[in-house]
């Protein structure tokens, strides 16, 4: 089944839409969608500062960065969507929830990809566009859609989405009166107190552009991990699922390891950007976490190549 009616459903919402050419016929799994019960969230992991440079700029990436599409919506920072598949995206991965089979989310959810990542909340259009294409998705479905998270999707393995006030409990509350500008954010009312840092710990344009550098290298790392993890393409996978075989646990375990290995990466591209982002930073501070991050990913990688 392909849900050529995607675009359609975010327009009556309101929302601008992008239509990526070729979505009416693309999926990740041969067939389409199964019955739809619900809608997973995701956030892409991308860095702060390229999340709010353009709109959606892994795109690319979610559409064929893989060989094959990676969700059905990407959600920009400015609140428009882009429509990416009308089949599945290969975004659920392994995992459970109450009245959807067992590591078959793919076929049964449709995948929202929010671009940001830890550390980062989404922009009030994100989270405005998230209430009202979650709202509209349930009038063309029906009220019992589900709306749920990857990390309840698969917990313990996934903590997307991040940068939602309120969590999950606040987005689903937003989407059942389909806007988000109805919650009110005591803390919003306060201006911020300004920072007065010290001149010397103010970075150079030089040791900005070295932290820039930085970030590049790990997310291309974080790139480099997700693209392993996925290096079984899904229509092999969906073979080996339930036979038992040594194959199965091989590639069942080869594929968790990347999996790892991509989160780990993921956090430190949070940590460095938070870092990054903190209004007088120091340099040395900056040095100490870059060096604690390229240990920590040695460490959780070593050995873990399939």
């Amino acid at each position: 089944m392909f849900l050529t009616g995607l675009a359609r459903v975010a327009r009556d919402a309101g929302i601008t839409v992008r239509e990526v050419p070729g979505w009416k016929t693309r999926t990740a799994h041969k067939g389409g969608m199964n019955k739809v019960h619900g809608v997973i969230w995701h956030h892409t992991a991308t860095s702060a500062s390229a999340v709010k440079s353009k709109n959606n700029p892994t795109l690319n990436y979610m559409v064929s960065g893989l060989g094959y599409p990676l969700a059905n919506y990407g959600l920009a920072w400015d609140g428009s969507l882009d429509v990416i598949a009308a089949g599945t995206g290969a975004h659920a991965g392994v995992g459970s929830y109450k009245g959807i089979p067992n590591n078959d989310g793919n076929r049964h959810l449709i995948g929202v990809e929010v671009e940001g990542t830890i550390g980062l909340e989404w922009s009030p259009a994100q989270l405005e566009t998230a209430a009202r294409l979650g709202a509209q998705l349930n009038k063309d479905f029906g009220s019992g859609l589900l709306h749920i998270a990857h990390y309840e999707w698969a917990p313990g393995r996934k903590t997307d989405p991040t940068g939602i006030p309120g969590n999950m409990t606040a987005l689903r509350a937003a989407i059942k009166r389909g806007n988000w500008a109805a919650v009110i954010n005591p803390a919003a009312s306060e201006p911020a107190k300004p920072s007065t840092p010290k001149e010397e710990d103010i970075m150079t344009p030089d040791q900005e552009a070295k932290l820039d550098r930085a970030i590049a290298l790990i997310s291309e790392t974080d790139k480099n991990n997700q693209a392993r993890a996925n290096v079984i393409p899904a229509q092999v996978w969906e073979h080996k699922i339930g036979t038992g075989s040594r194959a199965q646990d091989y590639l069942y375990g080869a594929r968790m390891a990347q999996y790892a290995a991509r989160d780990m990466t993921r956090q430190a591209i949070a940590g460095v950007q938070a870092i990054a982002d903190t209004p007088g930073v120091t340099i040395e501070e900056v040095r100490d976490a870059l060096a604690k991050v390229i240990v920590t990913v040695d460490v959780k990688t070593n050995g873990q190549e399939n």
